[in-house]
């Protein structure tokens, strides 16, 4: 039996498109909690990643891109929760009248909601971020008001496209070289959504 060589596909990568969701959240807190202008600061992690890190980092700012009274003040790397949560907490000091925090992935995130109430500054600022996980889950349904929204994967339909798309490739079916499944924005204005999805990982973890 002849020996099929297996394509390299990319399933499930957050392109630009995939997070500008969480921008547009953004986007519409400023403009009813703070009419219209904020100063924003990014939790990225292109030095990590390039392709992916900056791809996020456009998506964002493609969904902010319509409010020019958003204004991105400072923008560091930090992907690891406890490095995030450092590089944060110097940020607020720095500039004590920042109202928004955006975060390029999970450890950014937690990192983030961390500094934010080891800060006292829980309602003030207000953090966004990028996956979804159980503990954000919990940080979306705390009382403290700090993380509002996330925009997640799909990490069991990620799983079976894998899959589907090696069998296609091992029988010499042609296959899509990037495969990119939509985000989805989990915020705490939808608990319920978010309480189904918790739910939903808790399982998948088992």
């Amino acid at each position: 039996m002849p020996r099929t060589k297996l394509q390299a596909v990319r399933i499930g990568k957050v392109y630009p498109g995939t997070v500008a969701s969480t921008g547009r959240a953004v986007r519409a807190m400023i403009e009813k909690r703070f009419g219209g202008k904020a100063q924003v600061a990014v939790i990225a992690f292109i030095s990590h990643l390039p392709e992916q890190g900056g791809a996020r980092l456009k998506g964002f700012r493609d969904g902010i891109a319509q409010l020019p009274g958003a204004q991105i003040v400072v923008q560091q790397d930090a992907w690891l929760a406890p490095q995030a949560a450092n590089v944060v907490s110097s940020i607020l000091t720095a500039h004590p009248d920042l109202n928004i925090i955006w975060a390029a992935n999970e450890g950014g995130t937690v990192g983030a909601v961390t500094a934010v109430r080891n800060a006292g500054k829980a309602g003030q600022v207000l953090v966004f971020g990028t996956d979804m996980s159980t503990q954000l889950a919990d940080f979306l349904l705390a009382d403290d008001n700090v993380l509002q929204a996330v925009t997640g994967q799909q990490p069991f339909e990620i799983g079976s496209l894998a899959l589907e798309t090696a069998v296609k490739a091992l029988e010499g079916k042609p296959v899509e070289k990037k495969v990119a499944l939509p985000g989805i924005l989990f915020s705490r204005e939808a608990p319920e959504k978010v309480k189904e999805h918790r739910k939903r990982l808790e399982a998948l973890s088992k």
